[in-house]
């Protein structure tokens, strides 16, 4: 990576919805060291086409779950699709989520905290501390943290989106985590 990518990752620091990842594009993300960088209307196209289907599929699997829980709950603001979710509101100043390009000092109970794929959780040291429901999904309530499958269509299917949002949906504290800045 270039020394000039300094930021932690994309989006809006006060987002409600907070995800983690072990990867980071190899694009230069210049800003603020530890600090997030939102995504203005062409960093994510921009991404996509430098980096590869890799990086389109996460911000794609990403929005496709954050309108559909944005959408059960009535809380769209205007937005009619997913497509246009990820094209104007994802990972912006304006929107509610945040992506992480590394390890949290520490999760924000405050915040709905998704640590993306099981081998992440486990290099973090979580996957004897946090409640498997199934072989794909964990939480950890106190820390209002649930482990996902890699945002990818094959790994977060459509199926899988709709469990997610299931889970946070029947699971208050999580629910008002997640709908927090989605008015």
């Amino acid at each position: 990576m270039p020394e000039a990518d300094s930021v932690a990752g994309l989006g809006r620091e006060e987002a409600s919805i907070r995800v983690f990842m072990a990867n980071r594009p190899d694009y230069p993300l210049t800003g603020p060291a530890g600090q997030l960088l939102p995504a203005n209307g062409t960093l994510i196209e921009n991404i996509n086409r430098e980096c590869g289907n890799g990086w389109r599929k996460v911000f794609n699997v990403y929005a496709k779950w954050v309108f559909a829980l944005s959408e059960s709950a009535g809380q769209t603001r205007g937005i009619s699709s997913w497509q246009q979710y990820r094209d104007e509101l994802l990972l912006t100043e304006q929107g509610s989520t945040a992506l992480w390009f590394e390890a949290p000092e520490h999760f924000n109970p405050a915040r709905l905290n998704i640590v993306m794929g099981k081998t992440f959780a486990g290099t973090l040291g979580l996957t004897d501390s946090v409640e498997w429901l199934t072989a794909d999904f964990a939480v950890c309530l106190r820390r209002s943290l649930i482990v996902t499958p890699y945002f990818d269509y094959r790994q977060l299917t459509n199926e899988k989106i709709g469990f997610l949002n299931h889970l946070i949906r029947s699971r208050p504290t999580l629910l008002k985590q997640a709908m927090g800045r989605q008015t």
